[in-house]
């Protein structure tokens, strides 16, 4: 069976239109035409994950017949859908730290040492190795290179990627002491200061 993922907010509420909040092993359906963005229950695939980011991330069960959105083909629609339990993995921490996996993923072809230092950075960040000041000047180069990711070949390795933090395959520790061996060097390169 195929795993489909819907992304929500923190309180349960749709992170992207809809309404209604959404309750783990309930239900819910819509009654009339489902017609994608309008009416229906909507989910994403692994490849549709960057597209729709938000706080918390939960398996979802489609029932009925699962249509998906033309011209984007970017999302599922279904009349009914259940929830299952969130996926703690996947939190501010890891959304962070997921930005940063982007921009290094796509840096290999950057030769710029501020490129690399603003990823450190940016995982110094998530793990509260650095203050907001540090964090900021590394935001613009590190969100910028996931960006640019998103919407190209990358897209496959960040739903593989996600659904690693969300599942709990991801070693953090090892990457926290990976950022702290390269941190001091990194703030230096950035000229920041604390």
């Amino acid at each position: 069976m195929t795993q489909y993922w819907k992304f929500l907010r923190e309180d349960g509420f749709p992170a992207h239109g809809g309404s209604g909040k959404w309750t783990v092993n309930e239900w819910r359906s819509v009654t009339g035409t489902v017609v994608p963005c309008s009416n229906g229950i909507h989910a994403c695939r692994e490849q549709d994950l960057m597209a729709w980011l938000a706080p918390a991330l939960h398996p979802i069960v489609l029932a009925g017949e699962i249509i998906t959105t033309k011209p984007l083909d970017d999302k599922l629609v279904a009349r009914a859908g259940v929830i299952g339990p969130r996926r703690m993995g996947w939190n501010a921490q890891t959304l962070r730290l997921f930005a940063a996996d982007c921009a290094h993923h796509v840096a290999k072809h950057n030769t710029d040492p501020r490129v690399g230092a603003a990823i450190v950075i940016a995982r110094a960040c998530a793990f509260g190795l650095v203050g907001a000041a540090a964090g900021d000047a590394a935001r613009d180069a590190a969100w910028a290179a996931a960006w640019a990711a998103a919407w190209a070949t990358e897209r496959a390795w960040q739903g593989r990627r996600i659904l690693a933090y969300a599942c709990g395959g991801m070693d953090l520790e090892a990457i926290k002491a990976a950022t702290e061996a390269r941190l001091s060097q990194a703030l230096k390169i950035v000229g920041y200061v604390p």
